[in-house]
């Protein structure tokens, strides 16, 4: 902050702090707003203006940054919450710019807010799987296997609503119940693996297209594979009276399009 305050960071001319702790910077002259406003925008997005893999890069690198920073640091935080005994702290903007539900937890006055410190108490949550959690919201990154997926999984889908999260624990799921010691008969190798076999089973009925372009789709065997393609979204019917209807008005706009013609 000194070497802010003092001018010897060229752009910066001074850098004031309220009572409110609320930091105000004043540029110096020649830097124009739109310019600056660019710059903060690349802060942002930062994607946005690059090249997928230097995106990607760049992505991994802030995740990384915003983890040593930010996640369960108790020196920035203005939320607090009390897992299993534990504090956990966090920061309102990130949860509530990545999170819908979180957003929601903060209020109508989230503006407000933000100058205080909240504290909210979580029950039927271990702190491992909230961690985990809140790991991936500031980073696009957990240690999900490493952890109780299930526990993720039903925080990410029951209480959060974070469907990210939710399909990240199921492939970890997928992948652990298709290895060679587990399986999706093998229902003494999870706690509720029978409820779960059948969840990942609607999920993957459910998302049929997206799964059935991914690597471990040919994993699908048996009674398995039976269900789903039984039970998939959208149904063959469906996309076979689409391809018709599609046929059908093809048709009629290239009837219309010969009527139209001027010879």
């Amino acid at each position: 902050m000194e070497e802010l305050t003092s001018g010897a960071v060229e752009g910066i001319a001074t850098v004031l702090e309220n009572e409110a702790k609320h930091t105000t910077v004043q540029l110096r002259d020649g830097i124009k707003p739109n310019v600056f406003e660019r710059l903060l925008q690349f802060l942002y997005t930062e994607q946005e203006f690059l090249n997928p893999s230097i995106g990607t890069y760049l992505n991994d690198e802030t995740g990384k940054r915003m983890k040593e920073m930010f996640l369960n640091n108790p020196e920035y935080a203005d939320v607090i919450f009390h897992v299993e005994g534990t504090k956990i702290y966090a920061n309102k903007v990130v949860l509530a710019a990545r999170c819908e539900v979180m957003s929601v937890m903060f209020g109508g006055s989230f503006v407000e807010s933000l100058s205080t410190v909240s504290e909210v108490k979580l029950q039927e949550v271990t702190s491992e799987c909230f961690l985990v959690l809140l790991e991936y919201l500031y980073t696009d990154h957990a240690p999900i296997e490493d952890v109780d997926s299930v526990g993720v999984l039903i925080l990410a889908d029951e209480c959060f609503k974070l469907q990210e999260v939710t399909s990240e624990c199921f492939l970890a799921l997928l992948e652990y119940l298709y290895t060679d010691h587990a399986n999706l008969e093998d229902v003494d190798s999870l706690h509720n693996a029978e409820e779960l076999s059948n969840w990942c089973l609607h999920f993957i009925s459910s998302n049929y297209i997206a799964f059935e372009k991914r690597k471990e789709f040919p994993l699908l065997t048996g009674s398995n594979k039976t269900h789903v393609e039984e039970n998939r979204w959208p149904p063959l019917s469906y996309l076979e009276e689409m391809k018709e209807y599609e046929k059908e008005y093809e048709k009629k706009m290239e009837a219309r399009r010969e009527k139209c013609s001027i010879t």
